[in-house]
């Protein structure tokens, strides 16, 4: 009986010491950067001529190349959390 106490005890002691062993904060995966963040938007360019004509192409191409922009940050803000 004696042996028996003393077997039990000593798995208790080996059992608590194996929980307290472990460690508190998981191991995490770094993750990997997707290639389309690692990329810069498109840079604006200037306008050709000074026209009226001109200068409304270039304001449609500049909010068209914000908004690819705004995308991709969506994205990758989104792929980052």
């Amino acid at each position: 009986m004696r042996l028996l106490k003393l077997v039990l005890s000593v798995l208790v002691m080996l059992i608590l010491s194996g929980c307290c062993s472990t460690p508190l904060i998981s191991q995490t995966v770094p993750r990997q950067t997707p290639a389309p963040c690692l990329t810069q938007c498109v840079p604006l360019p200037n306008p050709v001529n000074n026209t009226d004509l001109e200068i409304r192409r270039w304001e449609f191409e500049a909010v068209e190349l914000f908004g690819q922009c705004r995308r991709l940050h969506a994205n990758c803000v989104e792929s980052v959390q």
